[in-house]
């Protein structure tokens, strides 16, 4: 019986976090791109050479792991007793 009512909170939890997490991406995905993210290819273009170093060094997917540890960072650093 009490292996009944564990896994029925637990399920209970499981359903409000996927609701809590859908309703967080929703709301991301209803911000608008700013217009100078779109422009983004524009601007790299009147760059010239420059890129080519850039493609070569993969600044792009350096980038975006330095953000993406930034946001964990900041997301675990959050969470009570551990940051």
């Amino acid at each position: 019986m009490l292996d009944l009512i564990v896994r029925i909170l637990a399920n209970f939890w499981d359903e409000i976090l996927k609701s809590i997490a859908d309703i967080f991406f929703n709301i991301l995905d209803s911000i608008p791109v700013p217009s100078f993210v779109a422009d983004l290819p524009n601007y790299a273009s009147q760059l010239g050479g420059a890129t080519y170093w850039l493609d070569v060094l993969n600044i792009g997917a350096g980038m975006g792991m330095i953000f993406s540890a930034y946001v964990i960072r900041f997301s675990i650093r959050r969470i009570p007793f551990i940051g």
